[in-house]
């Protein structure tokens, strides 16, 4: 079993390519009681409770954390269709908007987790490629933020100053074709498939780095 990741982007969970929210998390959204919540999941967890014994273990989990005395006490981690199934129970106006914010939360991060389970091999291949070239280990930051610039036209960290009211160099325009020609180098030892996946995945960071920055 894989290491359960926090991903403060989402503020959900990821282990083993699914996402994830914590009954903690529920209780503090929801503004209900901790132990509310996990009386609901234990009511939904039983045998009796009309779920299937596939629905129930692949949907909720057991888990613990530390309080702030060092304790250690009881919750649970729900997968998407976990989340919804308890938070069925859960009937006023306000509700039912946290629980349509919070599946959105989880269509964005599931389809997050696929982008990047996709682009494993991509990146892979880019790697194994400037090896093969003989380039120095700086290189792959090194195309990753020229991809970047062919993508958007800057950096990550120029996007920052420039959401933060900064002014921008304009260097990097005044050499757009050469950044273009230098990536295109490298993307002609990988498959064009490969290199249109890669600049996809620029242009999702910049735009993650936009909306956080927002």
């Amino acid at each position: 079993m894989g290491a359960l990741v926090l991903n403060t982007g989402y503020q959900l969970y990821e282990r083993n390519g699914k996402a994830f929210c914590d009954s903690l998390q529920i209780a503090d959204t929801f503004h209900r009681r901790h132990a509310h919540v996990i009386d609901t999941i234990e009511a939904l967890t039983q045998p009796t409770s009309g779920l299937s014994e596939e629905f129930r273990f692949l949907n909720f989990e057991a888990s613990s954390y530390k309080d702030s005395s060092g304790k250690r006490n009881k919750k649970y981690l729900l997968t998407k269709d976990g989340f919804v199934m308890v938070t069925m129970e859960f009937k006023t106006v306000r509700a039912r908007q946290f629980k349509e914010a919070y599946i959105h939360r989880f269509n964005q991060m599931e389809a997050y987790i696929q982008a990047k389970t996709q682009l494993k091999p991509v990146r892979r291949n880019l790697t194994d490629t400037i090896k093969a070239l003989g380039l120095d280990k700086w290189a792959y930051g090194y195309y990753t933020n020229l991809a970047y610039i062919v993508a958007v036209g800057g950096t990550a960290a120029q996007l920052r100053e420039q959401r933060e009211g900064k002014s921008l160099e304009s260097t990097y325009h005044d050499t757009m074709d050469e950044a273009r020609e230098e990536v295109e180098k490298v993307a002609q030892e990988c498959s064009s498939q490969d290199y249109t996946l890669l600049i996809l995945d620029m242009v999702d960071r910049m735009e993650r780095v936009a909306d956080d920055s927002a």
